[in-house]
């Protein structure tokens, strides 16, 4: 999980998160059966040892899906605004939509919206 910042390709990068989040899934499975085990442990010395060590688990657990969470939304928020950047400001970047520069395209949402006003008067 500690490689996901570093891939670059935004599909790349979502299909990465996919596959550790079916791990931590699974990983939750596995705690719950561990859990369940637990239970059934007679001895109270070795069953404080476990659940210990449950808690351990439960808490790296919670961590690793804070950490999913926060990556899935810098993915999405990167897949949404065209790869990323700096996460704002004057980038002057050409986009794809054929409006050309950024200023340009909030030009075009302007006049759109002139149009839309005019139509509603008429």
């Amino acid at each position: 999980m500690d490689d996901i910042p570093a891939i670059t390709d935004v599909e790349d990068k979502l299909s990465a998160l996919r596959e550790v989040d079916k791990k931590i899934k699974g990983a939750n499975g596995t705690k719950k059966s561990l859990k369940m085990e637990t239970r059934l442990v007679t001895d109270v010395k070795q069953r404080r040892q476990y659940e210990q060590r449950l808690h351990r688990l439960d808490e790296d657990l919670k961590h690793l899906q804070a950490d999913l969470a926060a990556l899935k939304q810098d993915a999405e928020r990167q897949s949404l605004f065209g790869g990323g950047g700096d996460g704002g400001g004057d980038s002057g970047e050409e986009y794809s939509d054929g409006f050309g520069k950024e200023e340009n395209a909030v030009k075009a949402g302007d006049d759109m919206l002139a149009a839309a006003h005019n139509t509603q008067e008429q």
